[in-house]
């Protein structure tokens, strides 16, 4: 009988915060987790963001804040796993991948960060070392040369999955390795994962991209407000054996499902968009309010431009979707775009030029929300610093008031991206360029979002660039999918058959 390599009951984390100037209280972020991993096993864990599935990983590592108790159980290799032993086999035999880029040195090479890594677990050749495990999650040898804010998400994801990797651990943690990847280098990133679980070694998957991880994992494990509340099979997910009620909507949210999910605020209808300021044309689309042409950009070191005389127009009728390969160039057209990386090419609005002081009419929502925020501002404040959002807004999407008196380090990353998107909704917007918007999200909470922005954006006549690796997604937002290929913007034929638009967008 195989014995367990990892076992955790009943664990509780909780935090101590002030309250005023003289008050404490104690907030309860897991309250009653169970899960056992073994040899050779990968374990799918999901569940809504906020539901303390990073917090989890954090509490196995050893690396949860100095306000934080620990209560329950963890053993690790039929021992306790205690404070004094998590540090000493942390980035030896217990490894994790991140979620924030935030883990990665901003002054350090992704090549010479995972060389260190090497250096830390004591392997043999170091140099050479970091080098295949770069090229083993097809990282090319210009990018493995870069700085963290020269990569792209994608890139930035694949580094900090070979720091992790490259330790060779017995046991390795990965909170939300595909954010930010292409499906081929998704599909790459995961058969990696599988193939360590393969050769004896424990792996769990904390994600969202549930559709993605059924084919490699063995079993999945929900949570929901700090509690495993199932486990079950993954074929018994994919089937749709599930007895459990939250489980079952997890499913059925999928986009291929419609995002459907009876029962949950994320099944309603949206109304139908008030009509845009904007005339329509002869074909029956609104005219686009933002075009942008002849946009050229190649970074330093690259033998091909990453944009090559690219043009994209913007109209408020519609979502515009984004896809392409990751480190393809989406992230670098959407800062050229929103004018924080300067280059010749012309940017109008309704037909004048992009105005370069003043109000910003062009807002970017980044894939990292914790890169956006200042680390030693609380979020409430980094909201006020463009505008003052009004409690409805603030409940429209889902954020609650007591994060506002937080710091960025105390929100999971998919409740710091509702900050972002809230943020970004300032008087006078007139275009949103949403990079992997929800990624961080469950399938509910995505619906929930994308309902809320349509509800608050298509009355102002707003126009949304939707960047994503999620062709499902884009197609459930009834999006026109442009492609991003050879540094060139291509439109994305639309299905031979073409349904109608799902219950989301209608």
């Amino acid at each position: 009988m195989t014995t367990d390599m990892l076992q955790i009951r009943d664990l509780r984390v909780s935090f101590s915060r002030y309250r005023g100037l003289l008050g404490r209280e104690r907030i309860t972020a897991l309250d009653g987790v169970d899960l056992d991993l073994r040899p050779g096993e990968l374990v799918a864990l999901v569940g809504a963001s906020g539901a303390g599935k990073s917090l989890l990983a954090h509490a196995v590592l050893g690396i949860l804040p100095r306000n934080a108790q620990r209560e329950g159980e963890i053993h690790f290799e039929d021992a306790p796993l205690c404070a004094k032993r998590s540090r000493a086999l942390r980035g030896k035999r217990i490894a994790l991948v991140p979620q924030a880029l935030t883990f990665l040195d901003p002054l350090a090479r992704a090549h010479r960060q995972v060389r260190w890594a090497a250096l830390a677990a004591r392997r043999d050749t170091p140099h050479a070392q970091a080098q295949a495990e770069l090229s083993r999650f097809a990282l090319r040898a210009d990018a493995q040369r870069r700085f963290p804010h020269e990569l792209s998400g994608g890139m930035a994801r694949r580094v900090m999955t070979a720091i992790a990797t490259v330790s060779q651990a017995s046991l390795l943690i990965a909170d939300e390795p595909t954010t930010g990847l292409d499906p081929q280098v998704r599909k790459l990133a995961l058969d990696q994962l599988r193939a360590l679980a393969d050769e004896g070694k424990g792996v769990i998957v904390i994600t969202h991209d549930i559709a993605a991880v059924l084919p490699v994992a063995d079993r999945i494990v929900v949570l929901n407000e700090g509690r495993s509340v199932d486990h079950l099979p993954a074929g018994d997910f994919a089937t749709g054996r599930i007895p459990h009620a939250y489980t079952a909507s997890l499913r059925r949210a999928l986009p291929e499902h419609g995002f459907a999910a009876p029962g949950t605020p994320a099944s309603a209808c949206l109304p139908t968009p008030t009509a845009s300021p904007t005339a329509p044309t002869a074909g029956g689309e609104a005219a686009p309010c933002f075009s942008a042409r002849h946009i050229r950009w190649q970074w330093p070191g690259n033998t091909q431009p990453t944009l090559d005389d690219a043009a994209i127009d913007l109209s408020p009728d519609r979502i515009t979707g984004l896809l392409g390969a990751s480190g393809g160039g989406k992230t670098t057209l959407a800062r050229i775009l929103a004018g924080y990386l300067k280059t010749d090419c012309d940017l109008r609005l309704d037909g004048q030029p992009l105005p370069t002081r003043g109000a910003r009419p062009v807002q970017l929502i980044g894939q990292h929300a914790e890169l956006g925020l200042h680390p030693r501002m609380k979020v409430g404040a980094s909201l006020r610093e463009g505008w003052q959002p009004d409690a409805a807004t603030l409940e429209r999407f889902g954020i609650r008031p007591e994060w506002l008196g937080r710091y960025p380090h105390e929100l999971s990353g998919g409740e710091l991206q509702r900050i972002a998107i809230v943020r970004a909704l300032v008087p006078g917007l007139r275009v949103l360029i949403a990079d992997e918007l929800t990624a961080m999200h469950d399938t509910i909470t995505q619906a929930q979002i994308w309902r809320a922005l349509r509800d608050t954006l298509a009355p102002r006549g707003v126009a949304i660039l939707a960047i994503s690796h999620d062709e499902a997604l884009l197609r459930a937002l009834d999006a026109r999918i442009l492609r991003l290929h050879e540094g060139r913007l291509i439109p994305r034929p639309e299905p031979e058959h073409r349904q109608p638009a799902p219950a989301l967008m209608r």
